[in-house]
Parts: C-alpha cells; sequence; structure tokens
C-alpha cells in the first residue's frame, strides 16, 4: 500500500516559487479595523432608523424636520441635509403651522369671552356686595333650586 500508484503524477521542484491560492489569515490590526468599521456601519444604521422612527411621529416629526432645517443636518443621525430635503421639510410644517394658527385664533376666542364673563360676574359680585339683602335673596332661591 505504500507505493505509488502508476496513474498517480510523480512529485518534483518547480524550478520558481509558487504562490498559495489561499489568502494570509488577518492580522490583529485588520481584524480591529474591520470590527471598527462594522459598529461604526451599525450604528450609522441606527440612527437613520430612529430619526424616520422619529419623522413619523405626527407632530414630533414635522417640529425636528423644522428644526433641521435651521440646523444643517439631521438631529439624531446627524448627516447633512440637501436644499431639497429641507424644503420637504419646510413644505411637511405647513399644514401645522395653519393648525396651530387656528388653534391660536380658538384659544384667543375662548381668552376674549372668559374675560367678558370674568368681567360681567365681577360686575354682578359687585352689585351684590352693594345691595346685601338682593344678595341674600339670590343665595335664598339658589339653595332651594339646589335641595329641589
Amino acid at each position: 500500500m505504500t507505493d505509488i500508484p502508476a496513474y498517480a503524477l510523480t512529485l518534483f521542484e518547480m524550478p520558481f516559487e509558487v504562490q498559495p491560492l489561499d489568502q494570509p489569515p488577518p492580522t490583529a490590526e485588520e481584524l480591529e479595523a474591520e470590527l471598527r468599521a462594522l459598529k461604526k456601519e451599525r450604528d450609522e444604521i441606527a440612527g437613520e432608523l430612529a430619526d424616520g422612527i422619529v419623522a413619523m411621529i405626527p407632530v414630533v416629526g414635522e417640529v425636528k424636520g423644522l428644526i433641521e432645517v435651521f440646523t444643517h443636518g439631521e438631529l439624531i443621525s446627524g448627516h447633512h441635509q440637501s436644499w431639497w430635503q429641507k424644503a420637504l421639510n419646510v413644505a411637511s410644517c405647513l399644514p401645522l403651522i395653519h393648525e396651530a394658527k387656528a388653534v391660536a385664533k380658538f384659544m384667543g376666542t375662548v381668552g376674549h369671552v372668559a374675560a367678558h364673563a370674568a368681567h360681567k360676574v365681577h360686575r354682578v359680585n359687585q352689585a351684590f356686595v352693594h345691595v346685601p339683602a338682593l344678595g341674600k335673596a339670590v343665595g335664598k332661591s339658589i339653595a332651594a333650586e339646589v335641595k329641589e
């Protein structure tokens, strides 16, 4: 069994050096550099994902987009935005600004009505202070209605 079969090729020396086909194993520095690159890529992907999720939250996303227009970059991932991305951020805030103006107008109306109501209550209270008998009579009638 130790004999070389007749059909096998015989071993011989090459007149030149033959390079191995396998690549040499990476050094520790190369492995560390590759690991750092993978961690950096993972962190960038996580930042982009978080940035996209926050952008989808109804009011928070519009406010974040408006802030990013003035800070020249995304808040979470830190990527630079081009002019058309900034324009889209402003355009997405327009309905929110319109709604905010409507809410502010409504709150102004409510505040105006509340101020008038407070003024009327103050005038009624002043009338009761000057006419104690009327205040007692009104108080008794209210107490009678509450009992019923």
